[in-house]
């Protein structure tokens, strides 16, 4: 610092003065202030060349006179000179000295003098202690100050910099990329844990830059005001991944306002290190370039970005780069580390210290510099246009969207603004140039496309509404505020519609009758629905539950309605709505502000071809004829007759009844009679199925029992003998339904009810813990009258009377709950997922049962950790083929302690995967340990397996996770004659280990391991839904690849 930038002035809190007062007796502070010591008082002190000077005046007594002392009119003199300093240091208690309470011992008349005071952070305390050994000449502690994103291990290095073990207390470190360290922090240690004289150091941990918080201009302007508190840094030091050293935007950000802040004094003053610089043999091959050549292309690199860099460079002046194992393994990778840290520490130390205070810690002025270096070239216009209307802070999600302009800026509706950017309406209305009343119309926009549909204006004008205030209100407050009459109502509508397409649905936007259709960006319910409703259709909005609990929309069951009675029941959450489906004529109930989330969005009546909206009877509705008949889609339906589904234990379903669409798809109308041979049925309609749009029809046949498909929908050969009229089917004349099973609020509504403390096994194929609410009212809404230990049987032909026990209600690998029942014959409780539509029916209650809970053994294999597997030397000896084809070979570790620390199996070990039920002929899947050899994409060892049938060893993804599921048979395989005998294997192609085990993998991840294959998702086909539960994929799969081979 140079010798102006000494002196220190700040104020303080006096927390403790000596008796004496002599210094201070001119002082025009009451002696009265002075004889409380239980009183704190605010003080200015001074350190200069001269010695240390103090003013006191009292904190809360006197306002007058703390006005007076502000204004200097109080005067106060020397406390100590420089010579006369004992002793200063931060307070012992360690949380004092976090509140930034420090001391100086004086000497007054021979005799020590103690102040304590108080500054106003921990970093202004020890910018006084540095302060004071430059005044008396004494050496200053080095100040390093670690900068770098998130994630790329600055808590870590200053635990290496302090020689902490990395899971200290002090410098929380996390492998996520999370960020940890939440606002910049300083300690006071040692190099490397060298408690030696003179080897003190200040390590300055500070945020990460891509913060996850989003708080990377806040995080800079505190770090900046903490450097402006302490005076000065004698390093900063810029931290890069070595595994992925790029410059991202918010660091280059940083740095160039750390580079105009301080000018090339900052760059002068900074060291470039790369963390995650392994040195164990595996990283030191895969490296793509040395440190040498790093270093010189990263100073190449900042060149490039910082102009203040382009003199230091001119004068051959790099700057130097350090690289750091942050994970050494053995003593020789710590050595190194030590070495490289001991190498960077003696040029930080030789750095003077970088005076900081001219830095000013504006928030505003950090932000506008962030924004600064954000700006598009293109944006530099809007970017104007905003800050002259107090609007810059909306500039980067603006631009981030693709908004540069001011023309597309004024193109956006206010809806848009508020729903996608979140403006508030005082935001649209500064933007407009309005306020909220007066003649001025408050969205020229909304005006202009009145007066193109021929609504009139006057009433918006005087309202002054905007347009985000205009779509909250409902049709009486429409025709009330903009004083519209009934026509003009609806050519409000059409606007209303126009403006809200592909618009996310929400609680202030929503309206009854409203056209949506499913949000795919959003929906994340395992990727289906609790039933399939819309075909991605269209669908109208019924009701709907506002965010303070209130119901509005149609609730009331209309005389006449033919399809289930709970269609209109409104949402049970807040922030949900029921949507009638075209479709299928089903409901079910989306979010729109639950959890933040917005499962649909708007679309317009017109283009989906509804011609007529009835929100109170959906059976109303008025469709267009598609002008695609050729090739219609299953969304194209639009059902609203109810009837039979299935031959077999049919259910209710809707079918499309409109006559051109049923003769373009099949080639009959609803009521034609047919004759296929020997039968006759009658056309009934169309419905969706996983297989498409499908012509129904119900034979004139006993076995019958409702409507199914002939062939692929189009009956070959049928003719039409005559017409008759069909009766349609009430929902409450049947049994089973394809529209009853819980709606998904209700789902919603059971996962935050859930209390799973029942324990029992999951798993179709493989077992998996699982854990079970088991209350009757909980497994009640799935179906209702059922409870833990009812026993469901089902006649499943060829396989005999097969038994499912009812367990409970769980979430298994997914947020949404599910109902759980044991199938007789698979290893554990898997999902029929469409029950609602098979009892009663396919299934008939035959008894009930106790349920005993079932834990699964625990694995206690411990996978090896990553810094193990890159300890391990190989020792390869066996030959063996690897890949699918087996074309070439490799060499295998097989040293059974080593294969079995990785495993827990030796080589040639035959396991299956653990199953109930064993099929006859069931002779595939067996895998054979072989041995060890690197992953080709990580490079780390790995164990290989090869499975029966195929040429040669591959790779088990997820293998941790299925070990459990593995059972090891007492055969051990020569791995030699296992080689011999596939080197003389017939060519044919290989089943393909790597679809098995990825399908495997899949299955553990999600709920396939639970889900049973007899559950189908569909609406239903002929034969009323569901299918022979063994047909699941696995044992589909097994059966395809043995065919594949013989």
């Amino acid at each position: 610092m140079s010798e102006a930038r000494d002196v220190r002035e700040h104020e303080v809190t006096i927390v403790n003065m000596p008796p004496s007062r002599a210094t201070l007796r001119r002082s025009t502070i009451p002696r009265l202030f002075l004889d409380e010591p239980q009183h704190e008082f605010e003080g200015l002190l001074r350190a200069s060349a001269e010695g240390v000077t103090l003013v006191v005046f009292s904190k809360t007594i006197l306002q007058k006179v703390h006005d007076a002392i502000r204004h200097n009119s109080a005067k106060a003199k020397l406390v100590a000179t420089l010579e006369d300093i004992i002793d200063f240091d931060l307070d012992d208690d360690p949380a004092a000295r976090r509140e930034g309470k420090w001391y100086l011992t004086v000497t007054r008349k021979g005799k020590p003098c103690k102040y304590e005071f108080r500054s106003n952070t921990v970093f202004q305390a020890v910018g006084w202690l540095q302060t004071l050994r430059k005044l008396r000449g004494e050496p200053i502690i080095p100040v390093v100050a670690v900068l770098g994103e998130t994630g790329v291990g600055k808590s870590l290095l200053c635990s290496q910099l302090a020689g902490l073990d990395p899971d200290n207390t002090i410098f929380r470190v996390d492998a996520t990329a999370k960020s940890v360290t939440s606002t910049t922090d300083m300690y006071l240690t040692h190099w490397l844990g060298q408690e030696e004289e003179g080897n003190e150091v200040i390590v300055i941990d500070t945020p990460g830059l891509s913060d996850s918080q989003h708080r990377d201009d806040a995080n800079v302007s505190d770090m900046l005001g903490k450097l402006a508190d302490l005076g000065g840094v004698n390093t900063f030091v810029v931290l890069f991944n070595s595994q992925d050293p790029r410059l991202r935007g918010p660091l280059q950000q940083m740095l160039s306002v750390f580079e105009r802040r301080f000018k090339t004094g900052f760059w002068e003053h900074t060291l470039i290190m790369f963390t995650r610089w392994y040195d164990d043999p595996i990283s030191q091959r895969r490296r793509p370039k040395s440190a040498g050549d790093l270093e010189a292309e990263w100073n190449g690199e900042l060149r490039e970005h910082f102009p203040a860099i382009e003199e230091m460079l001119r004068a051959n002046k790099d700057i130097p780069c350090y690289f750091v194992d942050n994970d050494p393994l053995d003593e020789g990778e710590k050595e190194k580390t030590l070495a490289e840290l001991r190498r960077f520490s003696v040029e930080a130390r030789q750095n003077d210290l970088f005076d900081c205070r001219r830095v000013l810690a504006d928030p505003r002025t950090v932000a506008d510099l962030f924004r600064e270096y954000t700006i598009p070239e293109e944006a530099r216009e809007l970017a104007e246009f905003l800050r002259a209307k107090a609007l810059e802070d909306k500039l980067q999600g603006l631009t981030a969207a693709g908004i540069l302009t001011i023309t597309d800026l004024m193109r956006l509706q206010d809806i848009h603004l508020t729903g996608f950017f979140g403006w508030t309406v005082e935001d649209c209305d500064n933007l407009r140039n309005t306020g909220s009343k007066g003649p001025v119309a408050p969205n020229f926009v909304v005006a202009n496309e009145f007066r193109g549909l021929d609504i009139p204006t006057e009433g918006l004008l005087r309202s002054g509404l905007s347009a985000a205030e205009i779509l909250t209100l409902d049709d009486h407050e429409i025709c009330d505020r903009l004083e519209l009459n009934f026509p003009q109502l609806l050519q409000y509508h059409k606007w209303r519609e126009e403006v809200l397409k592909q618009q996310p649905v929400s609680t202030s936007t929503i309206f009854e009758g409203a056209i949506v259709v499913r949000n795919e960006e959003v929906w994340d319910h395992d990727g289906h629905d609790a039933m399939n409703q819309d075909w991605s259709g269209p669908g109208m909005v019924l009701s709907w539950t506002d965010m303070n609990g209130k119901v509005r929309g149609t609730t009331r069951t209309p005389h006449d309605w033919t399809g289930n009675p709970t269609a209109f029941d409104a949402p049970v959450l807040p922030g949900w709505c029921r949507v009638h489906w075209f479709a299928t004529g089903f409901t079910n109930c989306y979010r729109i502000g639950y959890e933040d989330r917005h499962d649909l969005k708007y679309e317009v009546g017109e283009d989906m071809g509804i011609l007529e909206k009835q929100a109170n009877n959906p059976s109303l509705c008025k469709f267009a004829t598609p002008s695609h008949l050729e090739s219609i889609t299953k969304g194209d339906l639009r059902c609203t007759f109810g009837f039979r589904k299935g031959l077999r234990n049919p259910h209710w379903a809707r079918f499309d009844v409109r006559p051109d669409v049923c003769l373009a798809v099949g080639g009959f109308a609803p009521g034609d009679v047919v004759r296929m041979g020997q039968i006759e049925a009658t056309c009934i309609g169309l419905a969706g199925d996983d297989a498409g749009v499908l012509l129904y029809f119900l034979p004139k046949m006993d076995e019958a029992e409702g409507a199914g498909v002939f062939g692929q929908g189009k009956p070959e050969g049928a003719v039409k003998v005559q017409t008759s009229r069909i009766i349609e089917m009430k929902h409450s004349d049947m049994e089973r339904h394809a529209d009853t099973g819980p709606s998904n609020d209700r789902i919603a509504k059971v996962a935050i009810d859930l209390r799973p403390d029942f324990a029992y096994v999951i798993g179709a194929q493989y077992e998996e813990q699982g854990m079970f609410d088991t209350r009757p009212e909980i497994i009640g809404v799935y179906m209702p009258g059922l409870k833990c230990g009812d026993q469901l049987g089902l006649n499943a032909g060829d396989q005999g009377y097969i038994t499912y026990t009812v367990i409970g209600v769980a979430k298994h690998n997914s947020e949404r709950p599910s109902l759980y029942m044991h199938n007789s014959t698979k290893i554990g409780a898997t999902v029929w997922p469409r029950l609602h539509e098979d009892y009663p029916g396919r299934f008939a209650k035959i008894g009930t049962e106790t349920v005993r809970e079932v834990r699964v053994v625990v694995d206690d294999f411990t996978p090896p950790s990553e810094a193990e597997l890159r300890r391990l030397r190989l020792q390869p000896t066996l030959e063996f083929p690897v890949g699918q084809s087996g074309a070439r070979t490799a060499l295998f570790d097989v040293r059974p302690e080593v294969c079995g620390r990785l495993c827990g199996f030796r080589p040639g070990t035959v396991l299956h995967f653990r199953r109930r039920v064993q099929s006859s002929d069931d002779s595939s899947g067996a895998l054979t340990v072989i041995g060890i050899l690197p992953n080709p994409e990580t490079g780390l060892p790995v164990v290989w397996f090869h499975e029966d049938g195929d040429r040669g060893a591959m790779i088990i993804p997820a293998f941790y996770d299925l070990r459990s599921s593995l059972v090891a048979n007492e055969e051990i395989r020569d791995l030699n004659e296992l080689r011999e005998e596939l080197a003389n294997m017939p060519d044919a192609s290989a089943a393909g280990l790597g679809m098995l085990l990825a399908l495997l993998a899949m299955s553990a991840m999600n709920s396939g391991a639970a889900e049973d294959g007899g559950g189908s998702g569909n609406q239903g086909g002929g034969g009323g839904g569901g299918g022979n539960d063994d047909d699941d994929e696995l044992d589909a799969f097994l059966d395809q690849a043995r065919r594949r081979r013989r």
